[in-house]
């Protein structure tokens, strides 16, 4: 069973905190195990700005655990997470305006509690707007 998600518009923040990419979600069964992968082309307005990317979801998951890997001015970010809304953004890119790709992959074992596993974006380093791009995408696949 596996289920693909489309952002079909631009997502734009400029939000020093979780914020919701609401397109770039799944519901999830309570009790039931899953694999995802969210495939995110971003941007930041400004080289003092970088932007971070993490998931949330249901309520005492039995196992959470995934990887965020991005850029920052000096090179790759990378973060592994075994908590929603885990690690934070680069303060930093490279080139204003340019496109970078951020990636999301793990594992959930859901818990009692059904819900939804989204991702959230976050932005670094000074106040100026990250963007999630149009045609960014996510996938899931329900292991058992």
């Amino acid at each position: 069973n596996t289920r693909s998600v489309r952002l079909a518009s631009n997502f734009v923040t400029s939000a020093n905190t979780y914020t919701d990419v609401t397109a770039l979600s799944f519901s999830v069964e309570a009790n039931a195990s899953y694999n995802f992968q969210f495939f995110i082309a971003g941007s930041s307005s400004a080289t003092t700005t970088g932007a971070g990317y993490a998931v949330n979801g249901p309520a005492s998951p039995t196992l959470i655990t995934y990887q965020m890997q991005g850029v920052q001015s000096a090179g790759a970010l990378i973060q592994h997470a075994t908590t929603y809304d885990f690690g934070g953004a680069a303060s930093t890119v490279a080139i204003a305006n340019s496109n970078y790709t951020y990636l999301i992959h793990g594992t959930l074992v859901n818990g009692p509690n059904a819900g939804t596993l989204i991702v959230r974006a976050i932005r670094g380093g000074s106040a100026n707007n990250i963007t999630a791009k149009a045609g960014s995408s996510g996938l899931l696949v329900k292991t058992s």
